[in-house]
């Protein structure tokens, strides 16, 4: 029966994806849309199988939050008021710091989103993992092609192949956002968002598409305050240049504004930044990030952490601290994913 209702959710959502006009709008086949989410499906399911085998069941993030996600089902279906007021109660005395990941209800609010979802899923497919795992690739996949799609409206339409590849099929994105975690959603809602802030500097948006940023942007805070923060400030200036103004002072007055803020204590985002860091290196996983400086609350560090910032999101694992299969892998890839830039740049126009 598993087996069952999980092939009947990859036929439906399979015909689902030639049928979705954001899709099929973006100059892509039927039959290579068709193929990209049966590829996608095929490693959300060997993800899922990968996951689910010895301690990697118990290590693994993907099993954990379905699992988690079975008594918020029963909540929904027998208290529906109930499985909505869960998602703005807390545990703590007070909601705690907005940043912060310690005894904070807004830290905790990106789990608890997370599993009201697959919550509200698992109504749809009889609480089956791989049904679960296909219809969030299905949403996954309106970020995948809102990229796609910004990079094809911006003259890259000699280069379709390869932005099927750098953007849907990279094989660390395509394995590790395969199974049920948040960070697909949080991609999807900024990619779309991108997407539609871009489209704003040449037309003025339809009402669907504003309300479906907006739906956007509250996702993308429920998930990561912060990056829907940082998005604001983009958004603007989308707006601006739409309308001819200068972003330049835009830029300059918010960067001296926040150096103001930050040093005079009204809103030290340093401070922020630093603990956030020290939050991070207290987390426990397989694998490290080694030779990284710490982290002081002020500007001057910030600013000298750039290069580190730069080397850590572009060149690791650097060659030498290869040690097994999976960090060869992304070592590889690195060089794949640059020989693409460099090959998407060649052949843009």
């Amino acid at each position: 029966m598993t087996v069952l209702v999980a092939l009947l959710y990859l036929l439906l959502l399979t015909w689902l994806v030639t049928k979705t006009p954001f899709f099929t709008n973006s100059g892509l086949s039927r039959w290579q849309l068709a193929a990209i989410f049966i590829t996608k499906a095929a490693i959300a399911s060997f993800y899922g199988f990968y996951f689910s085998r010895g301690e990697l069941f118990l290590t693994g993030d993907t099993w954990k939050f379905y699992s988690d996600s079975l008594p918020h089902t029963d909540m929904l279906l027998k208290n529906p008021l109930l499985f909505v007021q869960d998602l703005f109660t807390h545990g703590y005395e007070e909601r705690g710091a907005f940043f912060y990941a310690n005894n904070s209800y807004w830290n905790d609010l990106k789990t608890n989103l997370f599993l009201k979802t697959l919550a509200v899923i698992n109504l749809l497919t009889f609480r089956n993992y791989y049904a679960n795992a296909f219809v969030l690739n299905y949403v996954f996949l309106f970020g995948c092609l809102a990229v796609y799609r910004l990079f094809i409206n911006d003259g890259w339409k000699n280069s379709k192949a390869l932005l099927v590849f750098t953007v849907c099929l990279t094989p660390s994105f395509a394995f590790w956002y395969s199974g049920l975690h948040k960070d697909g959603l949080i991609f999807t809602s900024l990619g779309l968002l991108v997407y539609f802030a871009h489209k704003l500097r040449y037309n003025k948006l339809p009402l669907a598409q504003i309300a479906l940023s907006i739906f956007c942007l509250l996702l993308l805070f429920g998930y990561k305050n912060f990056i829907a923060l940082v998005f604001i400030p983009f958004a603007a200036a989308a707006i601006m240049l739409n309308r001819k103004r200068n972003i330049f002072f835009f830029y300059t007055a918010l960067f001296i504004l926040l150096i103001v803020a930050d040093i005079t204590g009204l809103f030290s985002f340093s401070h922020i930044i630093a603990t956030k860091q020290n939050e991070f290196f207290s987390l426990e996983g397989s694998s490290q990030i080694t030779n990284l400086p710490v982290l002081k609350a002020s500007i001057t560090s910030l600013g000298s952490y750039f290069p580190y910032a730069i080397d850590n999101v572009f060149f690791q694992p650097h060659i030498q601290f290869v040690t097994g299969s999976m960090q060869a892998i992304s070592f590889v890839e690195n060089i794949a994913v640059f020989l693409c830039i460099l090959l998407l740049l060649a052949r843009a126009k």
